[in-house]
């Protein structure tokens, strides 16, 4: 079930990030899509895996964490962080409490949090150094590295 999740994640992923990087656009309707996939995968985990039912509860308390964290960025940020960017972090986070172990859920989440912001920033440096100008960052393949670099060490 991991390696399904895992790869209709990575196919949208790739997906959206190249689409962003090109339009500096995220459409609502794959994230749509991508949300409907990983609520229905999270039924069916429910009914087929007592486990995850059992730690249901802390994962989202986790998630809403998660939600304040970001909220909290975006107003500090002055909203300049793009609404689709916004959309976009929060369904990598939640994919990431639904999908890996309870142990690692807030670990993975700083991780993916950390590269996302710090490959954000290169981002932006290099548009300043070969642009001279500061044009809309793409955020989405930023937060697409931040979610590929939680997942692979938290499976370490």
């Amino acid at each position: 079930m991991a390696i399904i999740e895992i790869l209709i994640f990575v196919l949208f992923g790739i997906y959206i990030s190249i689409y962003d990087y090109f339009t500096h656009l995220i459409q609502n309707s794959v994230l749509i899509k991508l949300s409907a996939t990983i609520f229905v995968l999270v039924i069916i985990k429910l009914f087929t895996d007592p486990f995850f039912s059992e730690t249901a509860s802390e994962r989202i308390k986790v998630f809403l964490v998660i939600v304040l964290f970001y909220s909290f960025l975006t107003i500090l940020s002055k909203f300049k962080v793009g609404a689709g960017d916004f959309k976009y972090a929060l369904v990598i986070s939640f994919f990431l409490v639904v999908s890996l172990p309870l142990s690692k859920i807030v670990m993975a989440n700083q991780i993916a949090i950390i590269v996302a912001w710090s490959s954000a920033g290169l981002i932006a440096i290099g548009q300043w150094i070969f642009r001279r100008s500061q044009n809309a960052i793409p955020m989405a393949p930023a937060l697409f590295l931040g979610a590929i670099s939680a997942l692979s060490t938290a499976f370490y």
